[in-house]
C-alpha cells in the first residue's frame, strides 16, 4: 500500500485546492484521508495523532499517523515555502512525504524542475492555482 501515491491522486483527481487550506484544515484533510486509504484496504484504525514539524523549507509539515492492531501507518505533508527552499533538502526527505508548492506561472518553478529529476512529481492546475506535488 503506497500511501503517499493514494493521497496525491485525491489530490489531482478531487482538484482539491491545498492553497485555500490553513494549518488546521489541512491536518484535517489530510487525517480524514489517511483513515479513508487506510479503510479502503480493510484496515481500521483504532487511534490517530498529528505531529508538527519544523524545517525551514516548508510553511506547514506535519505527520499524521493511525494505529490499527500495533502496526502504525504514517504520512507526511507540507506547504513548501520557497523563499527558503532548499531543493537537496527535499530530496534528502521522507519517502512517505508529500510536498506541495504552490506558483503563479511555469518560470516561476522552472529551476526546481531541473533539481527534481529523480523524485516522483506531477503538476496541475487547480482553481487557478499551479501546484506542483513531490514524493
Amino acid at each position: 500500500m503506497n500511501i503517499p501515491k493514494q493521497i496525491i491522486k485525491q489530490i489531482i483527481n478531487d482538484e482539491i485546492n491545498l492553497k485555500s487550506f490553513n494549518e488546521n484544515e489541512l491536518i484535517q484533510w489530510l487525517i480524514s484521508n489517511l483513515i479513508n486509504v487506510l479503510c479502503d484496504n480493510k484496515i481500521f484504525a483504532t487511534t490517530v495523532k498529528s505531529t508538527p514539524i519544523k524545517k525551514p523549507e516548508y510553511t506547514y509539515l506535519f505527520e499524521v499517523s493511525a494505529n490499527y492492531k500495533g502496526t502504525e501507518y504514517h504520512i507526511e505533508l507540507g506547504i513548501l515555502n520557497r523563499i527558503n527552499l532548499k531543493i537537496e533538502n527535499i530530496i534528502a526527505g521522507n519517502s512517505n512525504r508529500v510536498s506541495v508548492c504552490f506558483f503563479d506561472n511555469i518560470s516561476e518553478i522552472q529551476s526546481l524542475l531541473k533539481s527534481i529529476n529523480e523524485l516522483n512529481y506531477h503538476i496541475t492546475k487547480i482553481e487557478n492555482t499551479g501546484t506542483l506535488i513531490l514524493n
